[in-house]
This record gives C-alpha cells, structure tokens and sequence, in this order.
C-alpha cells in the first residue's frame, strides 16, 4: 500500500503456508496508526496481499498509510521497503569474551538457597565459607533469592529460548555510493510474524500450535512496565577526568505518545561504577509501541549532558514469551545488558535491571519490591603476625635480615570507581637469621560492609638504612568468605564473641591435627605461652623462582561493636588481649660479652673471619714487636 514495504520468501515444495504476521504502519512514519492481522492459508495463492508466482516465490506487501512518507524526501510510489533477516543482523558488539553459542546458559546463576538434589546444606555451605576466596563479600539481598542472574541480555540466553516473534528490519531505500562512501539504506521500522510450511497430505502428522494465543494480537490491552534498575558497571568515560556522572533516561514509544522519564536530578557524581537503585513505572499498550529505551546520560552543568549508551528492551517479545510468562511475576530474572552508541560499535558499558510488565487493572495489588542498598556496617579485621621462617637472605654476607612484615588491606568499595588502601606494618626483627623472623605483632583494620573483591596482601621485606627496602616477597589473600560470613552473622543476630569469624577456623580436635601440631599445643600449654590458631602463609617474589618463605598469621573479623566491647592495641600495645602477645624472641645485645654482640650483629660467617683475622694480627704485631729484640740478642751473640 503506497509502497510502504516488501519482502520476499521463496518456497520449495510447499503445499501450503499458514502466515500470522503483524504489521505496524507507526515505525515506518512516527505516527500512530497501527495495524494487526492473522491468516491462516490452506493455499499460497489465495493469501490477501500477497502476489503468488510459478517458481513459488512469495512476496509479502507491509501495509500502511502513504501519507505516513510525506515530506520524508522519498517517492512514495516507486521506493520499496525491503526486509532484512534480524537474525542474521551482527551490528550489536559485543565485550571482548562474550557471545558465541550457548553462553546464555553458561553465563546464568540462581542466586539463593536452591532445592534439589545436589545443593548444598547450609552447614556445609557455611564451613566451606570459612576458607579464603576471591568472591566479593556483598551479602545476597531479599530480592536476590531465587531470582535468576544472567551475565548477558535474557533474549540471548539459552533459558529464555526462541523470540516469539521471526524479526526483520525494515529498510528504505537502496544502497548508494561504493566501497567506504557507500550508504546502506535507512531502517525505518521492524516487521514481526512467522511463517510456517505445512504438510497438508493425508495421513501427515498435524502441525504444532502457534507459539501464542493469536487472538491476543487483535486487540491491545493496558500494561504497566515496572523496570527495576540494579546499577551499571564499566562505563565509558564521558569527562576529561576519565569518569563520568551518569543517570538514567527511559523512553517509550514515538511521536507524541511518546513516554520519556528522565532521572537527571538524581545523577551520580564521578563514577563508572553508579548504583542505580531506581524503581520506574511506564504506562504502555500491548501490543503496540514496545521498544524500550533505557539511555545512560553523563551530566554536566556547562555543556551539553553525553550520551553514554542505550539499551533497547522489546516488551512484546517478553509479554509473548512462554518461558517469560512461567516466572514467577515477582521473580523475573535480573539480566546484564550491554550498552551501545550510535557512533561506535564499542560496547560503552553494562546495565543490570530486570522488568515486570503488570496488568493495569492488577497494578495496585503488586508491591514495589524494596531494591535499596541496606546501609554499610562497621567491621574490624584484626591480624596477629606471629613469626616467620625460611625466609630468603638478601644479605648474602652476613646471611640475615633486617625483617620485618607489612600487611595491605585493599577492597572497592560498591559503586566506586577506586580501591580503599589501608597499611600497616610490623616492627623490625633486626639481624633475623637462619630465615627466622619473630614479630607478635597486632594489625587493625577499621572498614565498612559490604565490599567488593577484599584481599590483604602480605610483604616481606629486608630494612636497609642507607638505601631503599629489600623485597623477599609477598602473599596476595583473597577475604571475601570470612568478611562475608561474618556479615552474615551479624544480620542473623548473631552477636558477642560468637559473632567472631577468624581464619584459620579452629575447628580441629586433637584427632584431625598433625602429630606435630599436638606436641606444638601440648608444649605450649606447659609453658605458659598462648596457643596459635594461625596459618603459614608461603611467600613468593615474581623475578624468583619457589617460596621465598613463610609468615604465620591469624585473621579474626568481627563488628564494631563486639571490637569495642574486646578492645586491644596496636602491634604489643596496651591493651594487650585476646590473645596476649609476648615479646618476641629475639637477638639480646650484652656489653659485657662483646663477643656475643658481633655474633648476633654479623653473624657466624663473618665472626669466624674476623676471629681468625684477629688471631694474624696478634701473631704479626708479636712478631713486629719481638723481631728487633731478637735480631738486638743474635748480633750481640755475633760480636761476643
């Protein structure tokens, strides 16, 4: 009609052709006019429209108004709208290591305790909390359980299946211009249907049912899209300072129905990282003008606000879904959907979000689901260096070190760009030899929960007094299972010393530890000394080969409050509790034995070789006293 659009389907071999297509005159102009048809053939040559030809070529007409192309610059009698296969459309980027076959699936997660055969307990899971990992130590929320979590949009994904819908992009115009000068022609709308070939002989198995009730198509009905939009994560930088300040913009529909709902006011300040948080609610008819548009805009106070990325979610493609309509309605599955610009096919980022799409009717019986970030909570970290051993000697003279340990606490903070660094450090085990370093030193670390990738890094180092440290090595340990359990705790009501995470868990009874172990506690107890529930920690240097050494630590975790209530010092400092330290067992200098100084100050190999230098220097300056004497006595002797 007024050659708003074709396309062309050839056939092999059909008996027939059942066709359910949809067509809207709306993306072709920006109108309003829509228009929705089914039919059903028992013969190609009798489908209204469609013109049949002897080869079996079908040609499909997209039926809407000629006025709609008025003043668009285009003859409306001689220009033909052609189709293009969405399916085979690869103009949407990717990020480096996405896509391929199948990923959807492989990308997906259920967050929550799950049920079945192969889940685990809570017991089980909790004592495997206990060892150190890499996981990010923010605490599943209400609104996480049980939903589903997909890395990618859930239209690409293997549990949401098939589109409802066979799409094509509707194209005007023809190509013009050659090799990079060439123009394609201009989308300027989208075609859904499909189309099946059916065998109409006797006897041949009956085809299966539409994918969805038809008659819904033939009359729209009022919705609300609830979109709940989690935060965003790696956007592109907008700003000369390498961030950007973003906030959300949803826009649905054309023309003047259009629906924009803008969030400036709420924009985040200096982050590629925001958290969103937001609930919005968009009134729409369905079928009919489904693309949503959710837009990432960087503002600025001067110049013009930038656009960062966009995203486009068809709400008929999940409203005609059938696996979208078996999730549960308060349970539809939060997606990671990627950002794009029309400039770039460089991925600008990724969005978390999922959508409800609600009955107007039922719309006052369906609560928002409460997606606010619970506020931090204070934590203390506490980490007892005990001692060290097999450590490597940076002085290869005197084959000792001047030892002494740090220890980095660094995490990102939730909807930050940057990394909190807290430092400290041990005292100085001067003249450490035989690879052994004693320390009973006490760290404190004070920090706010939930975090994201939390690790503590332990260095060794040799002190040098006139030029810059040695490294020996370091130990990269990932935290996030003993904060998170012990966040866990706390929300739980779980509070005091039972509150305490520490690592290593001392669980073990005298049974399951080592015959070493046992005669080390038993030792201890008999002597006084506070009994080490701590782990060695091997030590490693990336231009050097093996372990460099090892440092033994403890790590306890526990709230402010139960910190305040257990107060202790820094490093041996008052109060000096839970545990004790000691001082540590280290070199004594004693002037009355000089002779023990300089062996405890250069060491055995060097003592041994000033040893026997003073022995020569004895013999040589009796020697130079005695030989005038002697040589006095053999004249005299001469002249007698």
């Amino acid at each position: 009609n007024g050659g708003a659009g074709a396309t062309s389907v050839t056939l092999d071999d059909v008996t027939a052709v059942e066709a359910a297509a949809r067509t809207s005159a709306a993306p072709l102009s920006g109108g309003e006019g829509r228009a929705y048809g089914n039919t059903v053939l028992s013969d190609a040559s009798t489908l209204p429209g469609v013109a049949s030809t002897g080869d079996g070529e079908v040609k499909v007409k997209v039926e809407g108004e000629p006025s709609a192309l008025v003043g668009s610059g285009v003859d409306t009698d001689a220009d033909e709208i052609e189709m293009k296969d969405m399916a085979g459309d690869d103009s949407k980027p990717l990020l480096d290591g996405e896509g391929g076959e199948g990923e959807g699936g492989e990308g997906a997660k259920e967050r929550g305790e799950g049920e079945g055969e192969g889940k685990k307990t809570e017991e089980g899971a909790a004592e495997e909390e206990e060892e150190l990992d890499d996981s990010d130590l923010e605490e599943d929320e209400e609104w996480e359980k049980g939903r589903l979590q997909f890395d990618n949009e859930l239209e690409d994904t293997e549990e949401y299946g098939s589109l409802p819908f066979d799409e094509y992009s509707v194209l005007r115009g023809t190509k013009k211009g050659r090799g990079p000068f060439a123009r394609p022609p201009d989308q300027v709308g989208k075609f859904k249907g499909f189309v099946r070939v059916i065998d109409n002989r006797p006897g041949a198995v009956a085809p299966p049912p539409p994918p969805f009730d038809l008659t819904k198509m033939k009359s729209a009905n009022e919705y609300v899209a609830r979109i709940y939009v989690i935060d965003a994560h790696h956007l592109f930088p907008a700003d000369d300072n390498g961030s950007a300040d973003p906030y959300l913009v949803l826009k649905l529909g054309r023309g003047r129905k259009k629906r924009v709902i803008k969030d400036r006011d709420n924009y985040f300040k200096t982050t590629l990282f925001p958290e969103f948080r937001a609930v919005y609610d968009i009134n729409c008819k369905l079928p009919g003008e489904s693309q949503l548009r959710i837009e990432v805009w960087d503002y600025d106070k001067v110049s013009a606000d930038d656009l960062i990325g966009t995203t486009v979610i068809d709400l008929e493609n999940y409203l005609f879904s059938k696996r979208w309509n078996k999730w549960s309605d308060t349970l539809k599955p939060l997606e990671t959907r990627t950002l794009h610009h029309p400039s770039t096919t460089t991925a600008q980022g990724k969005v978390r979000l999922w959508v409800e799409i609600i009955p107007k009717r039922k719309i006052a019986s369906v609560p928002i689901i409460n997606i606010k970030k619970p506020p931090p909570e204070p934590f203390q970290m506490r980490i007892v260096v005990w001692s060290a051993r097999n450590m490597v000697s940076m002085d290869k003279v005197t084959k000792m070190n001047d030892l002494y340990i740090t220890g980095i606490f660094e995490a990102i903070p939730p909807g930050s760009n940057g990394t909190i660094t807290i430092k400290q450090e041990t005292d100085i085990h001067w003249r450490a030899k035989k690879g052994k370093g004693s320390f009973n030193w006490r760290m404190l670390y004070d920090f706010e929960l939930p975090l994201k990738q939390p690790r503590i890094k332990f260095q060794a180092f040799d002190q040098d007094i006139t030029f810059s440290s040695d490294q020996i090595g370091e130990a990269n340990i990932p935290i996030g299972r003993p904060l998170k359990k012990a966040l866990r705790k706390y929300k739980k009501g779980v509070k005091g010393v039972a509150g305490i995470v520490r690592y290593p868990p001392n669980k073990r009874s005298l049974f399951q530890m080592s015959a070493k172990n046992v005669l080390e506690k038993i030792k201890n107890k008999f002597r006084g000394q506070t009994t080490r529930n701590a782990e060695w920690i091997p030590i490693r240097h990336p231009n050097r080969e093996g372990k460099q050494g090892e440092v033994q630590v403890e790590i306890e975790v526990m709230h402010k409050t139960t910190a305040d209530m257990r107060p202790v010092g820094k490093g041996r400092d008052p109060p000096n509790q839970y545990p004790e330290l000691p001082e540590p067992d280290r070199v004594k200098f004693n002037l009355l034995r000089p002779d023990l100084m300089l062996k405890e100050l250069l060491g055995e190999s060097i003592c041994r070789k000033l040893k026997c230098l003073l022995v020569i220097c004895v013999l040589g300056g009796c020697c130079f006293f005695l030989f005038p004497m002697i040589i006095t006595q053999v004249l005299t002797s001469i002249g007698k």
